[in-house]
């Protein structure tokens, strides 16, 4: 496949909706073993939004270039909702798991884990646009174990990146 191993959006939605009351190891949406030869392993996404709510797993994803997961570009929004675990994606690019271009905009808010991913920059996160991380009440967020063979570990950041942590809650790398 050439660019999104699995969706590519162009100036659609689309709407992934995990099982509600459940952590994503008992999730009922799971994304698995994906590849692109180019961009997003799972989505690639232009001019358009993705919204991730509830409950996931998105593991062993790969891209060939950027986006070991989402690549996200051209005034495109992605909002990533609920208790979501991305485990041992990759980009032979940057952005382990988003590659986020200068005209995206990414939001994470609810219990997020990041563990184990990797690309040449930004093992997790490579932004070049604007990325909100908010953590409210009991819902934290893990950045752990990202890989980079160039420069940020867990996010490469050229933008705007907001860290907002809220009322006994906390983002943790």
């Amino acid at each position: 496949v050439g660019s999104g191993g699995v969706i590519y959006n162009e100036k659609g939605t689309v709407n992934l909706e995990g099982q509600e009351n459940s952590s994503y190891y008992g999730t009922s949406l799971v994304i698995d073993n994906n590849h692109s030869e180019n961009n997003g392993g799972v989505i690639y996404n232009n001019q358009g939004t993705v919204n991730l709510d509830r409950n996931s797993m998105i593991q062993n994803n790969i891209a060939d270039g950027n986006g070991g997961v989402i690549y996200n570009l051209n005034f495109s929004d992605v909002n990533i909702n609920g208790t979501h675990g991305f485990f041992h994606n990759q980009a032979h690019g940057d952005g382990g798991v988003i590659y986020n271009t200068l005209m995206g905009n990414v939001k994470i808010e609810g219990a997020t884990s990041f563990s184990g991913n990797g690309a040449a920059n930004g093992g997790h996160i490579y932004n070049g646009g604007n990325v909100d991380v908010i953590s409210h009440t009991g819902n934290s967020i893990y950045f752990e174990g990202g890989n980079a063979y160039g420069q940020g570990g867990a996010i490469y950041n050229k933008n705007v990146l907001n860290l907002d942590v809220e009322n006994n809650s906390g983002i943790y790398f």
